[in-house]
């Protein structure tokens, strides 16, 4: 019997995301439209209300050096 992975997508459902070029831009992803395209597909992400289609190479995870929070 195989071993299978649980998650293999970039991003999960609820993965907190910033711009790659700018880092203050926050989002939450809702939905990952190309589940088969772990590096260039597109996902929905949820910005201040409004939810727009961004590509996985645009986005990066938030860690929690990013998020502000030191300990």
């Amino acid at each position: 019997m195989r071993a299978t992975k649980t998650s293999w997508n970039k991003f999960d459902k609820g993965t907190q995301v910033h711009h790659r070029d700018n880092p203050q831009w926050r989002g939450v992803v809702v939905r990952d439209l190309d589940r088969g395209m772990p590096v260039n597909g597109v996902v929905l992400v949820d910005h201040n209300g409004r939810v727009a289609r961004m590509h996985k190479d645009l986005l990066r995870k938030v860690t929690r050096w990013d998020s502000g929070c030191l300990i």
